[in-house]
C-alpha cells in the first residue's frame, strides 16, 4: 500500500515537510490557483498554494537523486504518522 493511500496531503499546506520541499524543488511544482475554501478548510486555514504532484513527479522522476531527496524529507513525516494511526487503531 503506496504511503500517499494511507496518508493522503500530508506533503500539503500546513504540515511540516511543505516549506522543506517547496525550498528544495522551488515554485515550479506549486499549483498556480489560490487553494479552494474547502482546502483551506482541510488545512486549516492555510492559503498557501498547494503542491501539484504531478509538477512535483516530472522534477523526481527524471532524476533518481531528486526522488532520494524528497523520499529524506517525506519518510520521517510519513513514518511518525503511520506509527501513530497504527497505535490509534
Amino acid at each position: 500500500i503506496g504511503h500517499d493511500i494511507l496518508i493522503p496531503g500530508k506533503l500539503g499546506r500546513g504540515e511540516s515537510a511543505y516549506e522543506d520541499v517547496v525550498s528544495e524543488f522551488g515554485t515550479a511544482i506549486l499549483s498556480k490557483s489560490p487553494p479552494t475554501s474547502d482546502e483551506r478548510k482541510a488545512d486549516g486555514g492555510d492559503d498557501r498554494p498547494r503542491i501539484e504532484r504531478r509538477s512535483l513527479g516530472d522534477v523526481i522522476f527524471r532524476d533518481p537523486s531528486k526522488r532520494r531527496t524528497l523520499n529524506k524529507l517525506t519518510h520521517p513525516l510519513i513514518s511518525k504518522i503511520m506509527v501513530k494511526r497504527v497505535i490509534t487503531w
